[in-house]
């Protein structure tokens, strides 16, 4: 069965989203929420990006591979739509800091060249990739009670993981890569995404507890001291590090199909 079908397979059941349906924790539910909340606007930028790229430089060798990256993307954009929608019902809105992401995309579509555009859009691919990685060795130990939940995250990690090796030679061939571009994109992606979950996180947990102050304060510092939050493989997993390196390169694992970074 493949992921979408999962999906589909689970979508009638009813489960409940607003508490903390990973792992007991309200802190790491939220967390998740709050990505899933930031992705269909993160990935109408990656698209817009790759056609405007193929418009402006067609590359015959790429095109069906990016073709094939911009209609996952719209798969997976839609999908977390329909989830969104079911946490927008419970939690009734939307979390603070959303609508500045996508102002700030808009504004570098706008402002930034094509190139610019591209190294940003590989820079969160490579990110997104990497954190899938994180998530898909650890989704077996988790208890996620959502079958919805655990279904899609696991399904677009699974995705992320198989196509950021084409959007990675895209930028390579097309893009800017001069190294104090990758540094500014990567100090961008971490200054903006942080204020961004900082501001989220922590408003999706305060309407999980019904607005009880103290047990959002007791939940996020549970989280906060916890093995999950404090482990050292969190700079690693983030993996921008490796992205703003001059011999930075990725492939496709030619078993599993996963993308692997190697110098």
């Amino acid at each position: 069965m493949t992921g979408l079908a999962r999906i589909a397979a689970v979508a009638g059941v009813e489960d409940d989203i607003s508490g903390a349906w990973c792992n007991g924790s309200l802190a790491l539910s939220s967390l998740l929420e709050a990505i899933s909340f930031v992705t269909p606007t993160l990935e109408r930028f990656y698209i817009a990006t790759v056609r405007a790229c193929l418009a402006e430089r067609p590359d015959a060798a790429l095109d069906r591979g990016c073709r094939e990256f911009m209609r996952q993307e719209a798969t997976h954009s839609a999908e977390h739509g329909k989830f969104n929608a079911s946490l927008v019902a419970y939690l009734r809105g939307c979390p603070p800091g959303l609508g500045a992401i996508a102002s700030l995309l808009r504004r570098a579509r706008s402002r930034l060249a094509p190139a610019y555009c591209l190294l940003l859009t590989a820079a969160l691919e490579h990110l997104s990739a990497t954190l899938s990685l994180g998530y898909l060795a650890r989704q077996s130990r988790w208890r996620i009670s959502s079958a919805r939940a655990g279904a899609l995250f696991a399904w677009h990690a699974r995705e992320e993981v198989g196509h950021r090796s084409v959007v990675i030679a895209l930028w390579q061939k097309h893009g800017a890569a001069g190294p104090l571009s990758r540094r500014l994109a990567a100090l961008a992606i971490v200054v903006f995404g942080g204020v961004y979950l900082c501001a989220a996180v922590p408003w999706i947990l305060h309407r999980k507890t019904g607005g009880r102050l103290l047990r959002s304060v007791a939940a996020l510092a549970v989280f906060a001291a916890s093995r999950f939050a404090g482990q050292r493989a969190w700079p690693r997993m983030l993996g921008l590090s490796q992205f703003v390196r001059g011999d930075y390169h990725c492939a496709p694992h030619p078993k599993s199909g996963e993308v692997h970074d190697r110098p």
